[in-house]
Formats: structure tokens, C-alpha cells, sequence
């Protein structure tokens, strides 16, 4: 069972649902966390989170190996942010093998959970979600993600929805 907002991009929903997973919604991703542990309750689900859990903090971590794998004199690594799941995992494996590397995080301003987190040194929840980049907003910070970028990333940046989609352009066009 998968829990999205009701604004889930029509594909996105219709993929985790080919995937054989059943697609619930919430009104946003502000609200979603009350909702989905009120029917993991009801119905006895274990919840994984898609970010703050060490299985999939380990896994994704499997992106950084291949990075010093296939270019084994990278200087910097930068990676989007959502929850933090990718980065940690990229940022431990990483800096685990080669110390040197810059691991250096990219976070839409309007979905910055992370690095809010960071500046107050506590766990934050989303309060108003605004993002164009939709796969990297989290409803909150998790605990193990937060403890691993603390640790071992070197700098979140900022990035507005204008650079991003100006990003995107520059892949589509360009590739």
C-alpha cells in the first residue's frame, strides 16, 4: 500500500499500481503521515519509510559505489533531496571509501524539510510543500537520514522551481 497526495502525477500513480501495490491518497503531503498510520493501524501494516529506514538508507547507498566504480576520481557528487534516503545512503557510501569526495545535496526551497533541519538542529515537518519536483517532497525529516547527512554531507543547496525547470530543459534538449 502506497500513500501519495491526491495531486500524484497521474503516471506515478499508475505505475505503483502496475507494480501490484494499492495506491491511497491524501488530501496533501502535509497530512498524508496522520492518515497512513491511522490505516497501518487499522489494517496491522508495517510501515517502511521511502527514505528514513536502514535498509533503504543501504540501498541507495549502492548508487554511491557505483559512482567510485565507474568514475574513480570524482571530486564532487551532487544529489536531489527529498527525504534524505538517496543522499545518506550516497553520502556513507561514499565518503566510507573515499573522504575527499564532496557529496553536496540539492533541495527545491519550496520543499527544503532537510535542510530546515539541518539550520535547526531538529526534526522538521513539512508546513507548506510548494515544488515543482514533486518526488522530492517529503512530509518530514527522519531521524537516521537526518543523523547520516549531518555526518557525512558537505553542503545542501537551495534550488528554486525556475532553476530546476530550467535544469530540466537543458537535459531534454541537450541529450
Amino acid at each position: 500500500v502506497v500513500f501519495m497526495p491526491e495531486t500524484a502525477v497521474p503516471t506515478k500513480v499508475e505505475a505503483i499500481r502496475n507494480y501490484g501495490a494499492e495506491a491511497k491518497f491524501a488530501p496533501s503531503m502535509e497530512g498524508i503521515v496522520p492518515i497512513m498510520e491511522a490505516y497501518q493501524h487499522e489494517h496491522g501494516l508495517t510501515y517502511i519509510s521511502p527514505y528514513n529506514h536502514k535498509d533503504i538508507i543501504a540501498g541507495q547507498g549502492t548508487v554511491g559505489l557505483e559512482i567510485l566504480e565507474d568514475v574513480p576520481e570524482v571530486d564532487t557528487v551532487v544529489v536531489p533531496v527529498g527525504g534524505g534516503g538517496l543522499i545518506a545512503g550516497i553520502a556513507l557510501a561514499i565518503k566510507s571509501q573515499r573522504p575527499d569526495v564532496r557529496v553536496i545535496g540539492v533541495e527545491p526551497t519550496g520543499a527544503n524539510i532537510v535542510k530546515r533541519s539541518l539550520e535547526s538542529g531538529r526534526l522538521e515537518e513539512a508546513k507548506d510543500i510548494n515544488t515543482v519536483a514533486d518526488g522530492l517532497a517529503a512530509p518530514a525529516a527522519g531521524e537516521l537520514t537526518q543523523a547520516v547527512i549531518a555526518r557525512y554531507v558537505d553542503e545542501i543547496v537551495l534550488v528554486s522551481d525556475e532553476q530546476i525547470v530550467e535544469a530540466l530543459k537543458l537535459l531534454l534538449f541537450r541529450s
